[in-house]
């Protein structure tokens, strides 16, 4: 780990003192149907098939 120099340490002091601009958003959970549509339309992208394109004669290929 790296050690804090004092400057450092007094940054972080003041930053966790500070206010936030924003509150960060709540993440709210999905239904079980919201999930199936979620999951039957993420299905629809299938796996893209990528040539594999390595060259080379050493062993560990």
């Amino acid at each position: 780990m790296a050690r804090l120099s004092n400057t450092e340490k007094r940054q972080l002091a003041a930053a966790t003192k500070r206010r936030s601009a924003q509150r960060a958003p709540v993440a709210t959970p999905l239904s079980p149907r919201a999930y199936v549509e979620f999951a039957t339309f993420a299905a629809r992208f299938g796996p893209v098939t990528k040539p594999v394109r390595f060259v080379g004669n050493a062993w560990k290929l």
